[in-house]
């Protein structure tokens, strides 16, 4: 269960930049959860507009944004090698809800058809029988043996 988590938050942009992740792993950039909704809630925060100035020429710049025409937000999601255009964030919104349907359908199949107690033999009854309880059932069922056998003989007994 600890690679479930550890994976995907691994490769979901955040420890390892995208183009940071080797070529064979980066198909869990794109299949992790995690990046999806990281990508879409930083495109939120940065591509919008109170951050969304133009930034002026005479500031320090960080490496691969010296272009004055890009924002603060965009230079940011550039740096660390994050899509920047806006429908990201759309298109994350409509990939979690649909991995949240994927998910539900998945886990209600596998509850459905995964049923630990049918595979289990069924549960033996506990019974406790302490002394004299012997001679009470006995009775009982002698006095349910003299009821029938009056009942057949047409004695009715009144209380």
């Amino acid at each position: 269960a600890g690679l479930v988590i550890v994976l995907p938050v691994l490769f979901s942009g955040f420890i390892i930049a995208r183009k940071d992740i080797p070529t064979l792993w980066s198909w869990l950039y794109w299949f992790s959860p995690i990046a999806w909704g990281l990508r879409s809630l930083l495109v939120n925060e940065f591509r919008y507009a109170h951050t969304y100035r133009r930034r002026s020429s005479g500031v320090h710049t960080l490496p691969g944004c010296e272009d004055a025409s890009i924002s603060d937000g965009e230079c940011f999601l550039r740096q660390y090698d994050y899509q920047s255009d806006k429908i990201w964030f759309a298109l994350g919104a409509v990939v979690l809800a649909a991995y949240t349907v994927l998910f539900s359908v998945l886990q209600s199949i596998a509850l459905d058809r995964l049923r630990h107690d049918s595979y289990a033999p069924p549960p033996t009854p506990l019974v406790v029988v302490g002394p004299g309880d012997d001679d009470h059932a006995k009775r009982d069922d002698d006095d349910d043996d003299e009821k029938d056998d009056d009942h057949e003989r047409g004695h009715h007994h009144h209380q």
